[in-house]
């Protein structure tokens, strides 16, 4: 039986640990994307060489939908809120009219009267 050998590493790759704790790695990402300079963040993926493994990419896109999908909810909630804003001062403004109508017809509204 022959024995395949693996590919050298490349220059400055590290070589997937299957093993290695996701959890961890998660911190580590989000540490990672709350740098605040490009050279805060080559400093940190150099502390952190994990980084650079395929199964990052994973969690990246995870977060990625995750963030897209929070978003979306956001502008829905968002986007419902402001139509009933503007449905109840619609419905002030009407009832507001109303009374004021109601209380012309009665007789009991002078426009000397403040309005409230």
């Amino acid at each position: 039986m022959v024995r395949q050998q693996r590919p050298p590493a490349q220059h400055g790759m590290i070589p997937e640990k299957s093993d290695e704790n996701a959890e961890t790695r998660e911190q580590q990402v989000v540490g990672w994307l709350a740098t605040p300079t490009y050279r805060d963040e080559r400093r940190y993926l150099e502390n952190h060489p994990a980084l650079i493994l395929s199964q990052t990419d994973v969690l990246l896109e995870q977060r990625i939908a995750v963030t897209m999908a929070t978003r979306a909810s956001l502008l829905a909630q968002q986007h419902h809120l402001r139509e009933q804003l503007a449905t109840s001062s619609e419905d002030v403004q009407l009832q507001s009219q109303e009374e004021l109508a109601e209380e012309i017809s009665q007789g009991s509204w002078s426009p000397l009267d403040p309005l409230s």
